[in-house]
C-alpha cells in the first residue's frame, strides 16, 4: 500500500514528520497493523531538499478498530518522547493508544462490563483488567484524551452515591446472613450462570476475572477455591452489598 495514502494518515491523525509507511494484515490474518515512521526533511550542501527515513525499534499499541478488525499501531521509537504523547500512540507502559483507551473509558461509563467489552473488541481480559486497574492510580489525564478520566471518576462516584442511598432499603429486604462458603450459589454467580446485577465496580471486576479463570478449570476443588474469593469479598464488604446479597439469596431459592 502506498506510503503517501493521505486518507489513512488523516484517519490515524498523523501530523508533522510522522507518516504511514504501510498497512498490513497480521500473520494470522485477523488484525490490521499500521506501520508508522518518521521522515525528516533537510537540505543538502547544494540547498536541495532531501528526505530521510528514520529507522529504529518499534513500539506497539492497540488502536481503535478499523473496518471491524482489531487494529494495532507499530511506531518507530527514535528517541523523541513526543511519540508517547500522540493520540494514535500512548504511554510506554500502556497497551492501548490514547484514542482507544478513551473509547474504552466511555464504554465503561455507559455501563458496559469488562467481559462484554472483551468479546466485542477481542481484547484479552487480563490486558483490560490491568488497564482498568492502572486508571485507579493515574494522577492525571495524561494516559487518556482530555476529560476522559474525570468522566470515569464522576460516573463511579455517582454509582457509589446511588448504592449508598439504596443500601438501607436493600438491607431491610435481604437481612445480613451470608450463605456459607460451601454453598453452590457462589459457583453459580462466579461462573456467570446466575447473573448478578451490581453497580459496585470492584465486584464487577472480580466477577469478570473469576468467570475467565473458572472457564479454564476442570477440577471441582480448584473451582471451589476460586469461588471462595467471592464469598470472602461479600463477607468483607457486606455493608455495601445489601442489594447484591438479596440477589444471591434469591438464587438459592
Amino acid at each position: 500500500m502506498s506510503t503517501n495514502n493521505n486518507a489513512f494518515k488523516l484517519i490515524l491523525g498523523l501530523s508533522g514528520d510522522w507518516h504511514l509507511q504501510h498497512i498490513r494484515l497480521s500473520k494470522a490474518g485477523d488484525a490490521l497493523e499500521f506501520m508508522v515512521g518518521r521522515v525528516k526533511t533537510s537540505k543538502n550542501w547544494l540547498g536541495r531538499e532531501q528526505r530521510e527515513v528514520i529507522n529504529g525499534p518499534r513500539h506497539a499499541w492497540r488502536h481503535l478498530d478499523f473496518g471491524g478488525m482489531p487494529t494495532y499501531v507499530y511506531a518507530v521509537v527514535d528517541g523523541d518522547d513526543t511519540l508517547f504523547e500522540q493520540s494514535w500512540a500512548g504511554p510506554r507502559t500502556q497497551a492501548f493508544t490514547r484514542a482507544m483507551a478513551s473509547y474504552l473509558v466511555e464504554l465503561m461509563c455507559s455501563g458496559a462490563d469488562l467481559g462484554s467489552i472483551c468479546k466485542l473488541h477481542r481484547i484479552d481480559l487480563d490486558t483490560l483488567w490491568r488497564f482498568r486497574f492502572s486508571l485507579e492510580h493515574a494522577a492525571d489525564d495524561s494516559v487518556l484524551e482530555p476529560g476522559a478520566l474525570q468522566r470515569l471518576r464522576q460516573h463511579e462516584s455517582t454509582l457509589r452515591q446511588q448504592a449508598a442511598a439504596n443500601a438501607p432499603r436493600a438491607a431491610a429486604r435481604s437481612g445480613t446472613q451470608i450463605p456459607g462458603p460451601d454453598s453452590p450459589v457462589w459457583q453459580l454467580v462466579a461462573s456467570g450462570e446466575a447473573q448478578l446485577q451490581t453497580n459496585v465496580f470492584a465486584l464487577r471486576l472480580l466477577l469478570a476475572r473469576l468467570r475467565s479463570e473458572i472457564e479454564a478449570i476442570v477440577d471441582p476443588r480448584e473451582r471451589q477455591l476460586k469461588c471462595a474469593k467471592l464469598h470472602r469479598y461479600f463477607t468483607n464488604n457486606i455493608a455495601q452489598l445489601a442489594d447484591e446479597l438479596r440477589q444471591v439469596k434469591e438464587f438459592v431459592l
